[in-house]
């Protein structure tokens, strides 16, 4: 490519008079050429070093910029196979939270279950006293009533001379009345 280059540049000149038809001049061609490859080693001569340095930097710099895109690239991959590690992680340590909770809770309603068995109990034993209290004093109060129909009934049937028959069916009827209260 860049023999190409300058084969261009120097045989344009040739070009030119072709084109035109004219007469091609040697000697300014010859100058041409001996001009051509004088600025060619003065070019080399001086500017050979710069460059090359110039282009080694370049080379330096670039290499230098792809081992850090590559070292940047691998903590990045490093980066990302730690998150992923410890996203797992974490979906293990839901899982095993989950578990604990759902442990916790199944004591938890255990306990409650239980302390509402023992309130409802207690609260079933002292409506069953209560109940058993009003009972007594019912039954009491109904003996009582009992009783004293009984007495009444006695003292109305000796003021009346009427029959034993008639007192032990009283009271017969009065003790039945007492028998099915106590039940």
């Amino acid at each position: 490519m860049i023999l190409r280059v300058i084969i261009l540049i120097l045989f344009s000149n040739i070009y030119l008079y072709a084109s035109d038809n004219s007469h091609i001049d040697i000697g300014s061609f010859f100058w041409r050429i001996i001009t051509f490859i004088i600025f060619v080693l003065i070019i080399y001569k001086f500017a050979k070093v710069p460059l090359l340095e110039f282009l080694d930097r370049r080379k330096i710099n670039i290499v230098n910029s792809f081992n850090s895109a590559k070292e940047k690239n691998d903590n990045i991959e490093n980066f990302i196979k730690l998150e992923n590690d410890r996203l797992l992680h974490l979906d293990n340590e839901i899982e095993e939270m989950k578990k604990k909770y759902y442990k916790q809770i199944e004591v938890e309603k255990e306990q409650f279950i239980n302390n509402f068995e023992q309130e409802l109990r207690k609260y079933r034993n002292s409506i069953e006293r209560a109940i058993e209290g009003e009972r007594k004093k019912i039954v009491s109060t109904i003996v009582d009533e009992v009783l004293k129909n009984t007495i009444k009934t006695s003292i109305e049937i000796l003021q009346n001379n009427t029959s034993k028959e008639k007192l032990l069916l009283s009271w017969k009827k009065n003790i039945g009345r007492l028998s099915k209260i106590e039940r």
